[in-house]
């Protein structure tokens, strides 16, 4: 009986890069027979790479795929939605590195980029709203729980400022934040209302 296999020492990244000369060698070989070589038909998708394999010798026949995709409400043959995508594009956004910069390094380093459409797509329908849900979610939990410190007759140390959509005497739109300066949770911004612009 053969011992179970293990993987040992497996980084803590989600990720590995791997060069194309490595990934074309480990994949020509069969998995099935020994002496055959398999015909290899690369996909991509964004950075997400996908590579069909028949061996020349046996019927052995399977796709690679380097990323998993995610299941989406609207699932179909036409929208693919790769976690390497997401994850680059909600990377990028976060860290304020933003789509042009991304695009530009990973080109310099001879990775395959990003289409600037594919960018702002995933970023429009699936990482700001998910960014919008989470917000929400926490500013609600934090003004329970405000609330509730105050119906129980504790005193609360807020802070606000309110921001204006432009400047001068044009501005139609007031922001107003508060922040806990007990906590220095910042912007929860609690409401949006119009000003009278002739005021």
């Amino acid at each position: 009986t053969p011992a179970t296999p293990r993987i040992e020492s497996v980084p803590l990244s989600n990720y590995m890069i791997v060069s194309k000369e490595s990934l074309t060698s480990l994949l020509l070989e069969c998995p099935k027979c020994e002496q055959g070589q398999c015909h290899l038909s690369f996909h991509m998708v964004g950075l997400a790479a996908s590579c069909t394999r028949e061996c020349n010798r046996c019927d052995f026949t399977a796709t690679w795929h380097s990323s998993p995709v995610l299941k989406t409400s609207k699932a179909s043959n036409k929208e693919k939605l790769p976690k390497i995508n997401v994850d680059f594009v909600s990377g990028a956004i976060l860290s304020a590195v933003g789509g042009t910069k991304l695009r530009l390094l990973l080109m310099m380093s001879g990775v395959t980029p990003l289409s600037t459409t594919s960018f702002h797509r995933l970023k429009k329908f699936y990482v700001s709203p998910a960014v919008d849900e989470l917000f929400f979610k926490k500013q609600g939990e934090l003004i329970d729980e405000l609330r509730k410190r105050v119906a129980k007759g504790e005193k609360i140390h807020i802070c606000g400022d309110g921001s204006f959509d432009s400047r001068g005497y044009s501005a139609a739109y007031c922001r107003y934040f508060l922040l806990n300066a007990e906590t220095e949770e910042k912007k929860i911004a609690l409401a949006e209302q119009k000003v009278n612009k002739e005021r």
